[in-house]
């Protein structure tokens, strides 16, 4: 499954074309920050971060990409990536889990 996912990280950032900082779209830009509750928005540096709220944290979050890309994003897709956070935490939880019995 690593080798997959790598494949497809390594054809996206082959073929990425950043967008240009003059063209961020504002309003969804906006919508994207309010659906993440984010805080600390740093911009840019080189890639977008920012502190969302999960869990009762308050995690790091990281779009590699500029301003520009982000405010591309689908809600959707956004909202779909935070309902499905608890599987993913599940599934490092067990993953870890396996690791410290295979030692």
């Amino acid at each position: 499954m690593t080798g997959t996912w790598s494949k497809a990280i390594q054809t996206v950032r082959q073929s990425w074309t950043p967008f240009p900082a003059s063209s961020v779209t504002k309003k969804n830009l906006t919508a994207i920050k309010e659906l993440l509750q984010a805080t600390n928005w740093i911009p840019d540096m080189p890639y977008c971060s920012f502190r969302f709220p999960f869990d009762g944290n308050s995690l790091i979050g990281i779009f590699e990409m500029n301003e520009a890309a982000v405010s591309k994003l689908p809600l959707d897709w956004i909202r779909e990536t935070l309902e499905n956070l608890p599987a993913v935490e599940q599934i490092q939880k067990e993953s870890e889990s396996l690791a410290r019995e295979s030692l």
